[in-house]
């Protein structure tokens, strides 16, 4: 009889365990809505120090880029395998540029999308064209149950555009690292991967990209309640890019070294805030020259809900001016005149049609 009761309260026991587990990773999901929208404000500053080995890195003064994205995130569709459709809109950004210490005399570059003066003059320079492509676009894409970016839908436009346009050698690298997969889902992805990882026992690999360098990121989770902390390192870099930072030329990568580590926020079924850093260092190898370079990147993610008003009435009012008329057109007009195409607008027929 004893045995009987002992074998039943082991049994409960592992009920009791399995129902906890449950309740614990049911709680670790995200759980998208459809029709529901966000604004995403993400703060990147990103800190290079480079130089050849033979300079005394003492006299050396990094660069600092911080770039400030505002975001309108919508889900468009929940699909029964937990992912969504998202569309992701860039409304406007800001990008600032540094040598040395951060201070104004420093400044060496700025751009900000709501300044008529930097779109009238500064748009189509390489520092903020590659951003600037997506000003006012959508990018849609689907998110997996666990966050990650499983594909875009229509970010080969975008690469497309860039292709057709013919930019000079520098320019077409810069937006077409711009337009890469994987640095374009580290903006827009929930999670940094960390969903992932708890739902492979805490640990997982994923393909990364530090600056233009693709490698693979082993990441390990720590969960405490609604806040999950996170470590990776960088393993698997490529011996050889093409393009980095503005260097449009060959270059060999060695002893590359590197890791992350952050936080991820959630609530509702929705990341609400992300923190992340990541360090890098590595030789570089142009030619016959050596350099040393390494990355300090942060990055942080806020997500709130947008605010819908429901019942406001609105009132529409005709005005009549009579001094009011159309504008008057000079030059060429009729069925001939052709209009230049906006410098963001993505090309829809292939090249060469």
């Amino acid at each position: 009889m004893r045995s009987i009761v002992t074998q039943m309260k082991t049994l409960s026991l592992i009920v009791l365990a399995a129902l906890c587990s449950v309740h614990v990773a049911n709680a670790q999901k995200l759980q998208y809505v459809a029709g529901t929208s966000f604004h995403v404000q993400v703060d990147e500053m990103l800190k290079l120090t480079q130089f050849l080995t033979q300079v005394d890195s003492s006299l050396v003064e990094p660069s600092f880029r911080f770039t400030t994205y505002h975001f309108t995130e919508v889900i468009k569709e929940v699909r029964p395998d937990g992912s969504a459709l998202v569309g992701s809109t860039l409304d406007s950004f800001t990008t600032k540029i540094f040598v040395g210490s951060v201070k104004d005399r420093n400044e060496y570059f700025r751009f900000n999308s709501n300044n008529e003066y930097d779109l009238g003059n500064r748009l189509k320079d390489p520092r903020a064209l590659p951003r600037a492509q997506y000003l006012g676009q959508t990018l849609e894409y689907v998110l997996d149950a666990n966050g990650l970016v499983h594909h875009f839908v229509n970010l080969s436009s975008f690469q497309a555009a860039t292709i057709g346009r013919s930019y000079d050698y520098d320019m077409m690298h810069a937006m077409m690292a711009f337009a890469d997969s994987l640095r374009v889902g580290q903006l827009l992805e929930m999670g940094n991967g960390v969903f992932a990882a708890i739902a492979n026992r805490g640990k997982v690999a994923l393909p990364y990209t530090v600056t233009e360098i693709h490698l693979t990121k082993e990441l390990s989770t720590k969960v405490a309640g609604s806040k999950i902390g996170f470590t990776a390192r960088f393993v698997d870099p490529p011996a050889k890019t093409d393009y980095l930072e503005g260097i449009s030329y060959p270059i060999n990568v060695k002893d590359f070294k590197g890791g992350s580590f952050g936080s991820v926020s959630f609530k509702s079924g929705i990341v609400t805030a992300m923190e992340e850093t990541d360090t890098a260092s590595m030789q570089l190898f142009l030619d016959t020259e050596q350099f040393t370079n390494s990355i300090y990147r942060t990055v942080s993610i806020k997500r709130t809900p947008n605010t819908v008003l429901h019942g406001v009435d609105i009132n529409i009012r005709e005005i009549n001016d009579s001094t009011t008329s159309l504008p008057q057109t000079h030059g060429k007009t009729g069925p001939d005149t052709k209009s230049e195409p906006h410098p963001l607008e993505p090309i829809t027929t292939p090249p060469g049609h």
